[in-house]
């Protein structure tokens, strides 16, 4: 990119060529890779260099362009070079059809009315999709009633480091707490996913995801984010056309007052700043037990469900909790917990490790020293219907992104 042909905004400068001593006729020329965002500093650097010993009456020797940057012309200028600079074709909007094609792989057996439905299923905000607990849907049970052919095509999709051996007749991985006692009592080498022998076969028989892989951060953020868009309308038509016109304006709009501060603040390391504060603030890991309960995410007479599995000593432990106060001043919990016949009631919980310490302690299986860290938001799920029962850490990031 060479902007010095179309600079003819210093034309009525006494010098008939103000590159006319610089070895290169393009200031960018040494420089293919930087962006115009440093336009102004590339330019004054070759202008220092060219006129250093001229006595151009324009120039006085600073690190700065002696121009009147309010003249009309020079502004006329801009506007013309900025045009060119981004000269990005502006694309229609797509048929909201041919995406609604892309929202699933059809199947040579699907008739128009499955069709129909998967697409309002995927796409409607009232569907059952963006409502259902999608955690009863895609885990390891209902992936195991699958047919060899389904289990195929789902295989393709899961990456490598994910799948693991088979090791027994009921098709468990063999990363299944169970098994992993069975072969440490045994003294055999358990089987690390992704560091021993690599799966080569997808032989929905021989392989399957591995046990921890439902149970993983990235597969929970991915389902939650999938619900998220179809309940908030991100796959309706509207929802389609605003993404769309966004990322064309993000393309091709010329940005306001620019020169190249205004610019570098605009679109360089100003605009990090923006969305790196942005995300600082809005961050749903900001936003604490109390103030759940205090925006009703939390509310009186709630149950919440506990549920950890402790690998390393084969325990998981489950517990019911009932919401029995909340503190409106501070929005600090009262819980009754539950144990069999027995209960005990805590007060003043002000966050999700306490109480989690506070359930392991009750129940008396793990011991302090076998309880690795982790984010408790995660351990307990807020169980108010059987179609709503998202862990803390969910209803905690629904709650941030409705409110962006």
């Amino acid at each position: 990119m060479s902007v010095v042909p179309s600079a003819s905004f210093m034309s009525d400068a006494p010098s008939t060529s103000f590159m006319s001593d610089a070895p290169s006729t393009s200031f960018m020329s040494d420089a293919p890779s930087a962006s115009f965002m440093s336009l102004k500093s590339l330019f004054n650097e070759k202008l220092s260099m060219a006129t250093s010993s001229s006595n151009n009456p324009k120039y006085d020797g600073s690190d700065t362009m002696n121009i009147d940057e309010t003249d009309s012309i020079v502004q006329e200028k801009w506007e013309k070079i900025k045009a060119q600079l981004f000269e990005v074709p502006r694309e229609p909007f797509p048929e909201y059809h041919d995406y609604q094609e892309r929202m699933f792989t059809r199947q040579p057996w699907m008739k128009k009315k499955d069709v129909d439905y998967l697409q309002k299923l995927f796409s409607d905000p009232k569907s059952m999709v963006a409502k259902k607990q999608l955690k009863s849907l895609f885990n390891f049970q209902v992936y195991n009633k699958f047919s060899d052919e389904q289990k195929s095509r789902l295989l393709k999709l899961i990456p490598n480091c994910e799948l693991v051996p088979i090791a027994s007749d009921n098709g468990e991985p063999i990363d299944t707490p169970r098994i992993e006692r069975e072969y440490t009592a045994a003294g055999k080498e358990l089987y690390m996913p992704g560091v021993s022998e690599p799966v080569k076969e997808l032989d929905p028989n021989k392989v399957c995801p591995r046990f921890d892989f439902w149970l993983s951060d990235s597969f929970k953020d991915a389902r939650w984010w999938f619900q998220t868009s179809v309940r908030y309308g991100y796959n309706t038509s509207y929802g389609v056309d605003t993404q769309w016109d966004n990322l064309e304006n993000f393309k091709t709009k010329v940005p306001k007052n620019w020169k190249s501060d205004d610019y570098e603040q605009e679109w360089g390391l100003g605009l990090w700043g923006k969305l790196g504060k942005k995300q600082v603030a809005g961050d749903s890991a900001k936003i604490s037990l109390p103030e759940m309960a205090k925006a009703q995410i939390i509310r009186l007479n709630d149950t919440l469900k506990y549920k950890r599995q402790f690998k390393n000593i084969g325990i998981t432990v489950l517990m019911d909790l009932k919401v029995a106060g909340i503190n409106k001043s501070n929005g600090h919990l009262k819980l009754e917990l539950f144990k069999g016949e027995q209960s005990k009631t805590i007060d003043g919980i002000n966050n999700p490790t306490r109480l989690e310490n506070e359930v392991l302690d009750f129940d008396g299986r793990v011991a302090k020293s076998s309880r690795p860290n982790g984010n408790a938001f995660k351990n307990f799920s807020i169980a108010r219907s059987g179609d709503y029962s998202p862990s803390l850490f969910e209803a905690r990031k629904e709650y941030w992104a409705k409110n962006q």
